[in-house]
């Protein structure tokens, strides 16, 4: 009893231990945070102050108010002001922070952009989106370093402690542009989507098209054009240019169930029982959710009776 009782004092005081560990940890984070945004905003607060001591450049003093208004520091960010203030910049400008300064633009435009999708306005989002990706593609690779090792923190009021913030370096530049390329993707597929299987409404596939060419013409072969473009093509009566785009389609992405039940969709329609049943399998073999939507779907009615068919949805 004795050594059953030892045992669990020992457990829990380990218990308590890691605890301990974890809640001091997670409180060491939370005041890495609040010292970084603290920094920044005595940073920005001195050099608001000091600017005029240095150039007197009106520019730099709307980027240190933009700032101000960025996700850097406002909580929540008011993406409306800092696009007030910098729209009218020269985005090929020579400036010593135009770097920053399109940065901080094409954010405000980003946070501008996922409010619409939130409130599924996806054109006014894709407009947006598209802002963002022009004006980040000004950035220019030539960056000034982040600080050294050793070197002091205090802000120097000068145009090379503003780099150091590092709010345009090439890693924030590469995820902001992933992220940006991504969410305009599936703003074109939405809208296309959204034209081309219209439940509520008269089906637009030529619009559908047009808005999945747009896509293929800013980035070339992405799976969510093949995905629609063939569908769309087919009932648009272009079924010849529709099949052969499908086919591309599972060529280029032959792990892609979706494109497969697409295609075998379209071949059912089609009446080629053989390429529907063939990329039904495909289709089911790589998700089995298709399995489920099998059941149910009328462009499959062709191939329903057929006892591969059925053997395939049991």
């Amino acid at each position: 009893m004795n050594k059953i009782i030892k045992i669990l004092i020992i457990i829990l005081f380990n218990l308590s231990i890691i605890s301990k560990v974890n809640s001091e940890e997670l409180n060491q984070k939370k005041l890495d945070n609040l010292n970084k945004i603290k920094y920044l905003k005595k940073s920005l607060e001195e050099f608001r102050v000091n600017i005029k001591k240095i150039e007197k450049d009106p520019l730099s003093v709307k980027f240190i108010y933009a700032f101000k208004y960025s996700y850097y520091i406002s909580k929540p960010p008011k993406p409306e002001k800092t696009i007030y203030l910098l729209k009218d910049v020269d985005n090929k400008s020579k400036h010593p922070l135009i770097n920053e300064i399109n940065m901080l633009l094409a954010d405000s435009y980003l946070d501008l952009g996922i409010k619409e999708i939130k409130l599924k306005n996806h054109q006014k989002a894709k407009d947006l989106l598209l802002k963002a990706k022009k004006i980040i593609s000004f950035i220019s690779p030539k960056y000034t370093p982040p600080r050294k090792e050793g070197e002091p923190e205090d802000i120097s009021f000068s145009y090379e402690s503003i780099k150091k913030w590092q709010i345009a370096s090439p890693e924030n530049v590469k995820v902001f542009k992933k992220n940006i390329d991504d969410l305009i993707i599936n703003m074109f597929g939405t809208i296309a989507e959204g034209k081309i299987y219209n439940d509520k409404g008269k089906k637009d596939y030529k619009g559908g098209i047009n808005e999945l060419e747009a896509l293929n013409k800013l980035y070339p072969n992405t799976e969510i054009y093949y995905n629609h473009i063939g569908y769309a093509l087919f009932f648009n009566k272009q079924v010849e240019l529709g099949l052969k785009l499908m086919k591309k389609g599972v060529e280029l992405f032959p792990k892609s169930g979706q494109m497969y039940y697409q295609f075998a969709c379209i071949s059912s329609l089609n009446k080629d029982k053989e390429n529907a049943i063939y990329n039904l399998r495909k289709s089911i073999e790589l998700d089995k959710k298709f399995l489920n939507y099998a059941k149910q779907e009328e462009d499959l009615k062709f191939i329903r009776e057929d006892k591969i068919f059925n053997s395939l949805v049991k």
